[in-house]
């Protein structure tokens, strides 16, 4: 079953996991230029019709600007390499979401607004930072 095709609002946006609820999407990948850097990011898509929709959309910020993940740059995830893997699980009740990131070491825990369909700010991060 094809849920429908979707246009990303950051045109370098490359996917890397993905996980479906009853309600919505979330897709974890990298944002940026191959040049400069990529950021993780996540976005919320809506499943309510044949047209995917971004809801909302959360970009991955280092612990501290002295952290050791604020060096990174990520310059070549738009090759495949085991550092850049990601994980997403929303949990059974939609209301939570999990990121893992592994070129960071983090785990993100996100909350989300059901009734909004919005990721709640700021996330809970869990990291040797």
């Amino acid at each position: 079953m094809q849920l429908g095709n979707i246009t990303w609002p950051n045109t370098s946006f490359l996917p890397h996991a993905v996980d479906i609820s009853d309600e919505f999407v979330v897709v974890l990948g990298f944002v940026g230029d191959p040049m400069t850097n990529y950021t993780p990011c996540a976005f919320l898509l809506n499943r309510s019709d044949s047209t995917l929709k971004v809801l909302d959309q959360w970009s991955y910020t280092p612990p501290t600007n002295r952290s050791w993940q604020a060096s990174l740059t990520n310059i070549d995830a738009d090759s495949y390499a085991a550092q850049y893997d990601m994980s997403v699980s929303i949990n059974p009740t939609g209301d939570q979401v999990l990121l893992g990131i592994q070129i960071t070491n983090t785990i993100v825990l996100l909350n989300v607004n059901r009734s909004a369909n919005k990721f709640i700010l700021p996330p809970q991060s869990f990291s040797n930072g």
